[in-house]
């Protein structure tokens, strides 16, 4: 299809997705046998999902510590870069195990910070990638609302649905853009 929309070959870098193991095996396997994939992209995880997920995790936990686990949660997040965020990992885990009820907080470690998922999109985006306010966010909540219902469906239907969702994109009047631009939002935002 997006060779059709664009005449381009599909070269994809970078791929931001929830924490799902079947979500992300799903692709690994889709881009291996259609897309001609060289090199697997990097896999980045939605900040929003991380801390839903942790959300869930600590809910056993007093407000004082929930509040030192979502501080180091957010200084790992907002890392300018790959030696700034091995600061703030080693940082928060060794304020972790200063608490005995932080100390078993190993799920995060497992899971977020040395597991399959541990490329998060704010420190791993290249410049000039949206870090906030993801486009693909968006696009996937008009898709849910307008396209499915916000109802589960089988994949083949919605493999329909996505085709008939690419067919209506591709009618639109918006021009198809192939670079980066800061929106309007985003500058007025910014100037505030």
């Amino acid at each position: 299809m997006y060779v059709t929309v664009t005449g381009e070959q599909v070269h994809i870098s970078y791929v931001m997705m929830d924490a799902d193991a079947a979500q992300r095996s799903a692709f690994e396997s889709i881009a291996v046998q259609c897309l001609d994939v060289e090199s697997q992209p990097k896999y980045m995880m939605c900040f929003f999902h991380v801390t839903k997920n942790v959300k869930k995790r600590i809910t056993y936990l007093s407000e004082s510590k929930n509040r030192i686990v979502f501080r180091h949660i957010y200084r790992i997040h907002y890392a300018r870069d790959g030696v700034e965020k091995k600061q703030c990992i080693k940082e928060a885990i060794a304020d972790w195990n200063k608490d005995r009820d932080l100390k078993e907080f190993g799920y995060f470690l497992k899971q977020w910070l040395t597991g399959r998922f541990n490329l998060w999109q704010c420190v791993e985006s290249p410049m000039g990638m949206a870090k906030t306010n993801n486009h693909i966010e968006n696009f996937n909540g008009q898709f849910k609302q307008q396209h499915t219902q916000r109802r589960l469906l089988r994949l083949n239907t919605l493999f329909e649905k996505l085709l008939e969702c690419c067919s209506l994109k591709s009618i639109l009047s918006i021009t198809f853009e192939t670079t980066t631009r800061v929106s309007v939002e985003t500058l007025r935002a910014y100037r505030k």
